[in-house]
């Protein structure tokens, strides 16, 4: 079935070619009320799936869902929760589906090599450690661990700089100390 959907999708004449479609319908979890709007998050794993299908090669397919997700892009507030949306309603969950886009960023930059698409990544690394500083208890949040590890893991994989380690590493810390704390067993 699915490889009947992938050329399904990938005929020229294919509305997801032209850049004008998103995923079909949203799966936001039932606790996160996003009004039947598609979310960051899912922008940003359907563009990974993409790139995952494309095996290599860059299709106009994957080129028009990373092209949506970088139009979403703003540098004052980042990318919003919602795609169809510039409100945020949580910032928890916008910080949580950061993570995913710089991930989905970094990936597409891989693929494509879009600057654009590493700017934007590197933006939203810089951005999460002044918003929610990875060594700051306070500010820290479980949930919003994983997504930026593995970007921050995928930005060294591919610049071998080492400017996100440290956010990396404070993020592991925290992780740690949880593993005492009676509330997150």
């Amino acid at each position: 079935h699915m490889r009947a959907i992938d050329e399904s999708l990938s005929k020229d004449d294919s509305p997801w070619n032209s850049g004008e479609l998103v995923p079909p319908q949203s799966s936001p979890s039932p606790d996160i009320e996003t009004k039947n709007e598609q979310t960051l998050g899912d922008q940003a794993l359907w563009l990974r799936t993409l790139i995952q299908l494309d095996a290599g090669q860059r299709s106009n397919r994957t080129q028009a869902v990373a092209n949506q997700l970088l139009a979403r892009w703003d540098a004052e507030s980042r990318f919003p929760e919602t795609i169809q949306s510039r409100e945020t309603t949580s910032t928890l969950t916008q910080h949580y589906y950061l993570g995913q886009a710089a991930l989905a960023m970094l990936e597409f930059h891989a693929l494509a090599s879009s600057n654009i698409a590493l700017e934007a990544a590197e933006d939203v690394l810089d951005w999460l450690e002044l918003k929610r500083p990875a060594a700051k208890r306070d500010t820290f949040h479980p949930t919003l661990a994983p997504w930026r590890a593995f970007a921050i893991a995928r930005h060294y994989e591919q610049a071998r700089s080492p400017k996100y380690l440290p956010q990396l590493f404070a993020l592991s810390d925290q992780l740690l100390s949880l593993q005492t704390d009676k509330d997150f067993p």
